[in-house]
């Protein structure tokens, strides 16, 4: 059953002018629970400017001057996309709140009745080479195009970590479903959510068996960065393993909400398992 529950994405806003700069200080909360928003992503659609809540629903958001005429978006599975023109945040009142409603997701029975283990992706190989990730800041996203043909149950996502230079950090897993062979919508209904350390450094899984994660076409696997302890996240670097591909394409962007680019002929190492 949809919940028809309306929300209110509460901010409270700090102006502050610094060298032709507004710097947006705010807290996302959900109006009927009064408990925050976590790992919500906000920023300008494909200018660069973005950033990702922390697990209080806070974020600081710096705008160039030059783009305070655009639009605020913010986006978080479970709750419909919304967008604020920012001249309009910065003229009215520290708190500003702004309702809205979940998304209407139907949550479909999965039943597999004679299954089969599936084996989707790419794991690393003698050709292997490096797959290099450069932050401009939180919501750093990478990811790679998976073949797949027929319905598939997610049960395990893999990938090799070559280098990890922070303490611990925490990563959000995405799977898109794909439009003109780009990342169009979410097919993960729920944050799938998991953090890592140094020693973590080679082959790391993770469980999907209770995300309820179904495919039947070729889609989009990504990895995107929420939180990390130990250094900042502007020029951080990430180290997984790739291989040349010349069916293959890399996804990435390099902060929240920014535009994608895409590396032709070469996959990550991103492998799932799931039932068929």
């Amino acid at each position: 059953m949809t919940s028809k529950i309306v929300t209110t994405l509460f901010l409270i806003l700090f102006q502050l002018f610094v060298y032709g700069q507004t710097i947006l200080s705010g807290t996302i909360i959900d109006k009927s629970r009064h408990l925050p928003i976590e790992y919500a992503n906000i920023g300008i659609l494909e200018k660069g400017v973005g950033t990702v809540c922390n697990s209080l629903g806070e974020f600081n958001l710096i705008i160039p001057e030059d783009l305070l005429n655009n639009y605020l978006a913010i986006d978080h599975i479970g709750y419909e996309n919304t967008t604020i023109k920012i001249i309009k945040l910065i003229s009215q009142s520290t708190e500003l709140k702004i309702e809205l409603n979940p998304s209407s997701i139907t949550l479909k029975e999965v039943t597999i009745l004679a299954s089969q283990q599936v084996n989707l992706g790419y794991k690393p190989n003698g050709d292997q080479v490096k797959g290099f990730f450069q932050s401009d800041g939180l919501g750093l996203e990478g990811g790679t195009l998976i073949q797949n043909n027929g319905k598939v149950q997610l049960t395990k996502f893999n990938f090799n970590i070559l280098k990890i230079p922070f303490e611990s950090l925490k990563f959000r897993l995405n799977i898109y479903s794909l439009k003109k062979n780009n990342p169009s919508t979410k097919v993960n209904t729920r944050d799938v959510i998991f953090t890592i350390s140094k020693a973590d450094t080679g082959l790391y899984s993770l469980p999907l068996v209770n995300d309820n994660i179904q495919v039947k076409d070729n889609f989009i696997c990504t990895i995107e960065l929420i939180e990390l302890f130990g250094q900042s996240a502007e020029n951080a670097e990430f180290l997984f393993s790739a291989i040349p591909n010349k069916d293959g394409f890399i996804y990435k962007k390099t902060i929240s909400l920014g535009r994608w680019e895409k590396i032709k002929k070469f996959s990550l190492c991103f492998w799932l398992t799931g039932e068929k």
